[in-house]
Order: structure tokens, then sequence, then C-alpha cells
């Protein structure tokens, strides 16, 4: 196995990034929602900025791809890094927000900003506020192995440490990108080998214990101030971590004894003499502690997002089929079953998966009292926002489409609504065949999938014009530009789930309508 030095980096930590601002320049506006401010930090993987989301006008963190790590393998490794977080969430970890485009096509993470400071400038911490971190970063462990996970990659830079208005430390865990599953293994070793335990050389299979390991040398600077290694190369990873084992009881004797002993167990080389889970720590860090919460097991659905989607892998399966054959031939596809079991799940669980395979996936769910074109108006603007396009070419379609989206007169002072033909056959014609030309022109060649819940809620008119649009795509890819009378009504593909909550779902080009 190959040995390498990770990169130091974290999402609020300030370390020099070789030609960041060239990867991402202060300025840019990613999606028409997320400004880039200034460069923060880099990794193993990417660069982190921080950024502004002007819609919220809240701070953002934004985490890029690096120039020089753009090959197919790392690639996936950020879009499953954003599939991880997006399907778990807890209190101690970062919040992955969005996953959007640069310019020039690279993927970027939208996470939330966290102040504070990387653990690592914070250090060496007091006795009750070191037990206190290393409680909190237990229970994130817990909850992480309790889903079969590994982080594999615990260090002190990739711990972010806040207080709240009473000084109360609070510590979160960062930067996922080489998170595994429990019993995998790695053919290349990945990580910081400082926190590594020595039988990541002999790829053994992927274990908590081994986050266990590096949360015990975590443990040793968190109260030491620095790390009891010197690896330079594998050769003396060995000798470190398996001959010249530190006297940690030693090292640490201003310690309470059974905490050093609990860090030197931790530490230990062998994994069977290392505590047995996370919740065994907690529950021996509460000797020092006692006002910590109760080690308890974490049950799933407290920190479970609602994207997590169980026993609908067919459904999934056939749906994102039919969404990649859709690119060749747009189509409407349905799917219908009683209701309340599980189809807001199955749409968000689809939208995830139509990003990572590189798409547009636009999902939002009906307000049935929000007037005609209420279905319509967030695909429309969601577009708009994502990718201005190009403004001459918009601008001529603008009059008709701002009766949808008033909001367009953002493209020139002199734009108004156009007036509704006399005849309203012509009319919704007119309209209609506007709206599939603004769509078609922002999503350029990317495949889009348009999901829309609870679309049985939806009123007549934004029915009639999501049916237009697979059409529509249709008469743009043979080259016809001309008008067909009355709304078109493509072929559809149904999905039947016995267990789906009713409604339909909608994509377009990639799309579906249910």
């Amino acid at each position: 196995m190959t040995l390498a030095q990770a990169p130091e980096g974290g999402v609020g930590s300030s370390s020099p990034g070789v030609a960041a601002t060239a990867l991402l320049p202060p300025g840019e506006l990613l999606a028409q929602r997320y400004l880039v401010e200034q460069h923060l930090s880099h990794g193993g993987m990417g660069v982190v900025f921080r950024g502004r989301d002007v819609e919220l006008d809240a701070p953002v963190a934004i985490k890029a791809l690096r120039a020089d790590r753009h090959h197919e393998q790392l690639l996936a490794r950020f879009r499953h890094e954003y599939y991880l977080m997006a399907t778990l969430s807890h209190p101690r970890f970062v919040e992955v927000r969005d996953l959007v485009l640069t310019r020039a096509g690279q993927p970027c993470l939208v996470m939330e900003y966290l102040p504070g400071a990387d653990l690592d400038s914070c250090l060496p911490l007091s006795l009750l506020e070191g037990v206190e971190v290393l409680d909190q970063l237990c229970e994130a462990l817990a909850f992480l192995h309790s889903r079969r996970y590994v982080h594999h990659d615990l260090k002190s830079s990739n711990v972010r440490i806040d207080r709240d208005v009473n000084g109360k430390i609070h510590a979160r865990l960062i930067d996922f990108g080489i998170m595994e599953s429990v019993g995998s293994v790695r053919r290349e070793l990945a990580g910081t080998p400082a926190y590594l335990p020595p039988e990541v050389l002999y790829g053994a299979p992927t274990d908590p214990r081994l986050d266990l390991y590096s949360l015990g040398v975590l443990a040793f600077q968190v109260f030491a101030g620095y790390i009891p290694f010197d690896i330079r190369d594998a050769e003396s990873f060995v000798q470190a971590k398996q001959v010249s084992v530190p006297d940690v009881k030693r090292l640490l004797h201003e310690l309470p004894e059974p905490l050093a002993e609990l860090i030197d167990d931790l530490m230990s080389p062998d994994p069977a003499a290392r505590p047995h889970d996370a919740q065994v720590v907690r529950r021996r860090l509460r000797v020092f502690s006692p006002h910590l919460g109760a080690a308890t097991a974490l049950a799933a659905p407290p920190y479970l997002t609602p994207s997590r989607l169980f026993g609908r892998d067919a459904e999934l399966e056939s749906l994102l089929r039919a969404w990649e054959e859709s690119t060749a031939s747009p189509r409407l596809c349905g799917v219908r079953a009683p209701g309340g079991l599980g189809k807001s799940a199955l749409l968000r669980e689809l939208a995830l998966q139509v990003r990572l395979r590189g798409g547009v996936a636009e999902l939002f769910s009906v307000d049935p009292g929000a007037g005609a074109f209420s279905a319509l108006r967030p695909l429309l603007r969601s577009l708009w926002r994502a990718d201005g396009g190009d403004v001459p070419e918009l601008r001529a379609l603008a009059p008709q489409v701002m009766r949808v989206l008033p909001e367009l007169d953002s493209l020139g002072d002199d734009l108004r609504p156009a007036a509704p033909h006399p005849d309203p056959a012509e009319d919704r014609r007119q309209l209609y065949r506007a709206v599939c030309e603004w769509v078609g022109r922002l999503k350029g060649e990317r495949p889009l999938a348009v999901l829309v819940d609870d679309a049985h809620l939806a009123d007549g008119a934004s029915l009639e014009a999501l049916r237009a649009l697979p059409a529509a795509d249709r008469r743009r890819d043979r080259g016809a530009g001309r008008a067909e009378r009355g709304a078109p009504r493509p072929s559809r593909a149904a999905v039947r789930a016995p267990r789906l909550h009713a409604g339909h779902a909608g994509w377009l080009p990639p799309r579906h309508h249910r």
C-alpha cells in the first residue's frame, strides 16, 4: 500500500491555497445564488471558500474540487460525499446544503459556514473542556458508526470549535470526503498517517475502531498540545505505531490516571484492545465530567433526513432508467399509489441521484391556493436563477413569460407582460410556446428532470403547460419550430408502487410528470 500524507484543511481554517482564486475567483456567482467571497483553506481533494447565499443573505462555505484533481475517480468521490452528507444529518456534522456547478462545469459543495476556529488552533484544552469536546465527537462517531460508516480522517483540523453565548464549547465534525462503509477495503491508504492505526498498512477491512484510534491520537493532542508521532514514510509509520509506541500514561502524567488509561486504550496497536465502540468511550468520559449527557445509543429517526429512502430501490431504479432514456426521447412518467407512503421521499432521492449523474433536477411542491400556473412558476424561477442564459434571446420571450413570472422585469425597465390574445386557444398556444422555448434555452444541453410533488393538486393551466414541455423538446430535436394545435399529449410511462403516496411526479428533458 502507498503511504501519503493528506494535506491539512477545513471549512474555516486559513491556509494558503495554490491557484485558489483561479479556481473560483472572488465575485463569481454560482447558480445565481452563491457569491464567492474569499479563499479559506485547501485539503486533499478540495479548496474551500467563504461565500454568501444572496437569496438568504447568509454566509456559506463552498468546497470546489482542486484543479489538479479532476480525474473521474475523484469526481465520483466528490459526488459521493454530497450524496452521503445529503442523506446523513446530525447536530455535530457540518450541514451540506447544495451541489452546484461553476461556469467551467466543476462541481461545488455548498455547506453551512461554521464560525469559530479549527481545534488545532485552540490546543491544549483544560480538562473539563477537553472531555466535553471528546464526548461531543464520540456522539458524532456513534451516530456515524450506527449507519455503518467510518469517517476515516478524524483529526484536529477536521473539527471546528465554537462557543455559545454562555461560553460553552461546541465541536462539529467536517470533511467527509474519504468516509468509507464498514467492511470496505482500500487499495491505497487514505487519511492522515499520524492519526491512522497500524492495521491500515495491511489492508484490513474498514472498521469503526479505526476512528477510535484516531480519536485517541486526537485526545492526546487535546491535552498535550502536540501529536506524539513523527511520521515521514512507511518505515517511520510502522516504527511509531508498532515498535516505539508512546507511553501515554507517562507523557500525560498530569491527567487523572483513568483518563490517561482511556487514551492509552484508544491508541492501542491492537484493535481488539481498544474500546468496543464510541458509546463505551462516552461512558468512561462521564467519570471526569458528570454533567455530560447520557451515553445512550442513538435511535435512527431523530437525525435521519427526509431524503433517506427505504424499500424503494426497484421504483427508484425504474425512474432513473426512464430519466436516462428520456435524453433521446423526452416523455412524461407517472407514479401512482395510495397516499401517505413515501412518494415525497422517492422524489427527493430521485432528485439527488439525477444531480449526482450530472443532470439538473428541479423539485417543488404544488401550492393549491396559489392560482393559475402555480406549479409552473417555481420551475421557471429556479431555471432563471440557476442560469441567466443569453439575455438578448430571453428578452424576446420575456413579455409572454412575464405573465407567469413577473420578476423578469429585471431584464429591462422597458419590459411589460404581453397582453392576452383575444382568441383563448391562440393565447394558450403563444404562452406555452414561449414557456417551452424559455425552458429549452435555459436548460441548454443539460439533461433536466422536473419533479412535481402532489401534482394532482396543480391547477389546469400548470398541468397543460408542463405536459407541453416534453413534446416541445422533441420538436426542437427534430429541428422543427412550428406550433401545433392544442396542448401536446406525449406518451406516458407508468411506474406503479403499491405503497406510494398518490400523485404525479413530473420530469422533463430527462423529465417526468406525475
